[in-house]
């Protein structure tokens, strides 16, 4: 059976979709065939605010994708999507386990990870959506990706449990073509989705990776290949949009295109101001005052990510900053993230893949790249039960020498004979008769 998998990235901004057939063999574990980027409706800070107009955007990309991937029966699709916003939270779980110097199996490990999993206290209005481990501890021997095979006296597992409101999750389900019959299989961070396609040498020495959207910010951090925290901050690049049209008294179109044009530059001694030709009419702009305005809210969230790194000192150990979302194109900011941080900040880029993706597309490629990862040993066993159900081949056996055969009775016969039976009992009763006296007459 082929997997395919449908993600879809629901943005305040704009929405992406990409329909992927499950490949091992491809440097994401995917091989992408369809994807497709429109502008967004109905969506605030990253949550479904109308539900109507979302769904309409969603079924037209849903069924779109759908259309474009094989029809056979012996497929099967998955449906995942993103999640921002104050649908979701991330809690960082550690556990531990006395292993008395012995040597650790599966079953230890597996033990060890429902333990941990059954610790994690979510209320009535809440889900467990993703238990991942980070990774894991053997006595003094830390950040050890798998356990399996080495020896010790404790082992301790690190995990990284995302619990997701309900009420999210049926609003998201809700929004799926009828058509689909499904419902979403997972839900991720975007910024744990993006993280999954950064190089190599940032995932393992420590990133830690800014989504900068337009409704919510939103933060993960990676060590070892792994997720360690994800963290949502529910404001943006529109949250500066506002900030300028405020400061400055403009509406939010002639505040867009300021930002876009300047972005943070270097302040000037004297108060330089700029004309700017805003459709019909000419804006004398300050940039001194924009650059301030604009500052402001991004060493906001520069020290917002300074909290993040200072409370994940203890699982992670960063060494770079990476900037993505809509927000990241914003002249300036990557310096002002490294003059803040004190660490080296660079914009991400699209990996170099088979198709001619652009940014938009990051969220989704990295929430199929980490389905594919995570969900390969059912891929795998579904795999083999296939092979087990195919239908047998009739064997072909040698001719043997006909047999006469017999002259098989004519469908008449049994009527024939029952028949027979009836008379002959008829003539029995007759000769019983016949034997005795005459009703009447006396017996000689």
């Amino acid at each position: 059976m082929e997997n395919y998998i449908i993600a879809l990235d629901l943005g305040t901004e704009s929405t992406s979709i990409i329909g992927a057939m499950v490949d091992e063999y491809e440097p994401y574990g995917i091989r992408v065939i369809h994807q497709e980027t429109v502008t967004s409706q109905g969506m605030r800070r990253g949550i479904v605010d109308n539900t109507e107009k979302v769904k309409a955007i969603v079924n037209n990309l849903v069924l779109g994708a759908e259309r474009k991937l094989k029809k056979p029966n012996n497929i099967r699709k998955w449906y995942i999507c993103s999640i921002g916003g104050r649908n979701y939270r991330c809690e960082t779980v550690r556990y531990d386990r006395n292993t008395a110097g012995q040597s650790i199996s599966d079953i230890t490990v597996n033990q060890l990870c429902m333990e941990a999993h059954n610790r994690v206290m979510v209320s009535m209005d809440e889900e467990l959506t993703r238990f991942a481990p980070t990774y894991y501890s053997l006595d003094s021997q830390p950040f050890v990706k798998n356990p399996v095979g080495f020896s010790a006296n404790k082992m301790e597992g690190y995990f990284m449990a995302t619990i997701t409101s309900r009420d999210a999750i049926a609003n998201l389900n809700s929004i799926l073509p009828r058509t689909s019959k499904a419902s979403f299989e997972q839900v991720y961070p975007s910024a744990s989705a993006k993280a999954a396609i950064l190089l190599p040498e940032e995932d393992r020495n420590g990133t830690v990776l800014v989504d900068l959207g337009a409704g919510t910010t939103n933060v993960a951090v990676t060590y070892k290949g792994s997720v360690c925290y994800d963290v949502s901050i529910p404001f943006g690049s529109d949250t500066i949009t506002r900030d300028i049209a405020a400061g400055m008294s403009l509406s939010m179109e002639k505040a867009e295109m300021l930002k876009r044009a300047f972005g943070m530059h270097a302040p000037v001694k004297d108060s330089k101001v700029v004309n700017v030709n805003m459709g019909d009419e000419t804006y004398s702009c300050n940039i001194n005052k924009l650059e301030f305005i604009i500052r402001a809210r991004v060493e906001e969230i520069v020290k917002y990510v300074d909290s993040v790194i200072v409370k994940t000192r203890s699982i992670a150990k960063v060494s770079n900053i990476v900037l993505a979302g809509g927000g990241s194109q914003l002249k300036g900011i990557e310096e002002v993230f490294a003059e803040g941080l004190a660490l080296p900040t660079r914009v991400a880029s699209m990996p170099k893949t088979k198709i001619d993706a652009t940014e938009s597309l990051s969220a989704v490629l990295g929430m199929a790249s980490l389905f594919a990862r995570e969900y390969k040993p059912k891929f795998d066993k579904e795999k083999e039960s296939d092979l087990f159900s195919q239908p047998e081949v009739p064997e072909v056996l040698p001719q043997q020498p006909q047999q006469p055969q017999q002259p098989q009775q004519p469908a008449e016969q049994p009527a024939k004979e029952k028949k027979k039976w009836y008379s002959s009992l008829s003539d029995f009763a007759s000769k019983i008769m016949d034997d005795g006296p005459a009703f009447g007459e006396e017996k000689k």
